[in-house]
């Protein structure tokens, strides 16, 4: 079960995220669910059997903003069915075999957001298959958590970033990473690179054109002081500097956890748009929903 991958949220946090989620109270919530209930029995083209922790999720992230949940939730829903590459078929087999460690720290930050650990140290690996064991990881741990959570935070190790891996960075691959993190309801409170080459800035600069003021200035390039700023050096993994377990024995319990859900995983599939529905009443929808034109695939080095 999850709780043997995060600790649950102490009662002292959980009044915290309460609090800076202005929570209206438990009438208010039921009305707000019953809103969005009613939004989604005229709305077709969404999934109708989505449960009640998964809208209030949405709900909570939103401050119970009607509009602003409506939207999330089904821009989301609509990236799902979009993007079957990072979405569908998900493979617990390929989460210990791409050269990457993916882990999410046991303990939260004082102010309740979870902290999600990223280590390169493969010469090679796929980033589509990175990508989707990520988002792998987010949605069990979401699935599982007792209460919503602040938001989330990212480390990611970089000093193995070679310049062939770069180079796979496409701006398509990019926008995409950004589209996910705009519309999951937790917040992204901080991205932190560290001991990255200095080629991998350009990178981050391209993310920054597509994302929102408030994302780009949450992603930090070999800042280590901002890192520990945000964070107690007591949850951070030795590998960030921090006097916590390794990130890869936390990967190690992450996959036991995975293979016992196997079924669940499966059963994410029927949770996306139906695109033919959508596009009836959405006529500017296109394949390419960022944006993104020209025919350009890789970064250029400079």
């Amino acid at each position: 079960m999850a709780e043997s991958i995060v600790t649950p949220l102490s009662q002292n946090i959980i009044d915290k995220i309460q609090h800076q989620a202005e929570y209206p109270g438990d009438d208010e919530k039921d009305y707000c669910m019953q809103i969005i209930r009613q939004w989604l029995s005229t709305s077709p083209h969404l999934p109708q059997n989505l449960s009640d922790d998964y809208i209030y999720r949405y709900l909570f992230g939103c401050k119970f903003n009607i509009q602003e949940t409506k939207t999330k939730l089904e821009n989301y829903l609509v990236l799902r069915a979009q993007h079957p590459q990072i979405y569908a078929n998900p493979d617990i087999k390929e989460f210990e075999t791409t050269g990457v460690s993916l882990a999410i720290l046991p303990n939260a930050t004082p102010d309740g957001c979870r902290v999600y650990c990223i280590y390169d140290h493969s010469d090679d690996y796929d980033l589509t298959t990175v990508l989707k064991n990520f988002l792998m990881l987010t949605q069990y741990v979401a699935h599982h958590e007792k209460h919503p959570v602040h938001g989330f935070i990212i480390m990611m190790k970089a000093e193995n970033m070679s310049l062939k891996k770069y180079l796979k960075w496409t701006p398509m691959l990019l926008k995409l990473s950004v589209e996910n993190i705009k519309n999951t309801p937790e917040a992204m409170k901080g991205i932190f690179i560290v001991d990255a080459p200095d080629y991998v800035k350009p990178i981050l600069d391209l993310i920054k054109k597509f994302a929102s003021q408030k994302i780009s200035e949450r992603i930090y390039f070999n800042e280590p002081s901002k890192l520990f700023e945000m964070l107690p050096k007591d949850i951070v993994p030795h590998e960030f500097g921090g006097d916590a377990n390794s990130i890869v024995k936390m990967g190690d319990k992450i996959l036991n956890c995975f293979e016992k859900e196997v079924p669940w995983f499966e059963e994410q599939d029927n949770y996306k748009a139906d695109l033919d529905l959508y596009r009836q009443t959405h006529k500017e929808v296109e394949v390419d929903t960022f944006g993104v034109q020209g025919s350009f695939r890789k970064l250029a080095v400079d």
